[in-house]
């Protein structure tokens, strides 16, 4: 980190030197750029020390090199988060955009010792990458039913019944659908006034999850969940679900409701979970917080 924070303001003034009509920026000025901020940092240059560091000799060094300039090239980047201690609300952002975008971000908690530090290192990325591993749709096609079948059949059929009655109750009850773009798949349930502003408080993933969506829209949900109270009765409502993790005092937080969508594949809990959506319907319709029924 101390390595990239003293690259950044002298990259950024080459870049502002640069002419407007330029295209891309040789990949020997970065190197340049981490060979002068290593020389001030440790009075040593950048290919020394990966050697150091990763225990890599001259040709190996290069080959990483290489590598790296490649991946540039290609646009295939990676983020990595180093952290003392994960805290939860950093761990809930971090899969958020990772399954709702096309980044990687890894988050990798270390302590603060040299010994065993990059097997460690190494492990997390190694199961970082396993996680996002699997069925994946083309960039910048939508989702359908097919390609979700195919992804959730990776986590078992419990899963796959669970998105099916979810989707056949949706269009008896004339609620859409509204299908992903993301790398993980699925679709979000959206609810409407009679106006037609749009309330969309669930997601279902394609890697298993009933998703709280809500924190998408806070405040600005239409009336009455532009309350948080309103928003924190759905959480309430959906604790009888044997499983779930309801925390309705996170109600603008993922974090906020924790339930498998395997869970859903039990009728019991099912009902439940559709009793809310159509109490959340009925309150859209009559514009307040009504019983459930």
């Amino acid at each position: 980190m101390r390595l990239l924070a003293s690259i950044a303001p002298n990259f950024r003034a080459k870049c502002r030197q640069r002419p407007r009509n330029s295209r891309g920026r040789p990949f020997s000025e970065l190197i340049s750029a981490f060979d002068e901020a290593a020389d001030r940092q440790w009075k040593s240059t950048f290919r020394k020390k990966l050697s150091e560091f990763f225990s890599l000799n001259e040709n190996a060094v290069e080959q990483l090199i290489e590598l790296i300039g490649r991946n540039l090239s290609d646009g295939k980047l990676k983020f990595v988060i180093l952290m003392d201690q994960l805290e939860d609300h950093l761990k809930d952002l971090i899969t958020y955009v990772n399954e709702n975008s096309e980044f990687d971000i890894f988050a990798v908690q270390i302590e603060l010792y040299k010994h065993g530090l990059r097997d460690r290192y190494t492990e997390a990325l190694r199961s970082r990458g396993q996680e996002r591993a699997g069925t994946r749709r083309p960039r910048g096609k939508l989702w359908n039913w097919e390609l979700l079948k195919e992804r959730l059949r990776e986590l078992g059929n419990e899963e796959v019944e669970a998105a099916q009655q979810v989707i056949d109750w949706a269009e008896k009850n004339k609620v859409e659908v509204s299908w992903a773009t993301s790398q993980r798949g699925g679709f979000i349930l959206c609810f409407y006034t009679p106006s037609g502003k749009g309330f969309y408080p669930f997601g279902i993933t394609g890697t298993g999850k009933v998703e709280w969506n809500a924190p998408h829209q806070e405040d600005k949900s239409p009336t009455p969940f532009d309350k948080p109270e309103n928003r924190a009765e759905i959480l309430k409502r959906l604790r009888s679900i044997k499983g779930a993790i309801v925390d309705p005092n996170n109600v603008d937080g993922y974090a906020g409701l924790r339930l498998p969508l395997r869970l859903l594949a039990d009728k019991e809990a099912r009902d439940t979970f559709f009793s809310v959506c159509l109490w959340i319907e009925e309150s859209l319709r009559e514009g307040r917080v009504g019983q459930i029924s």
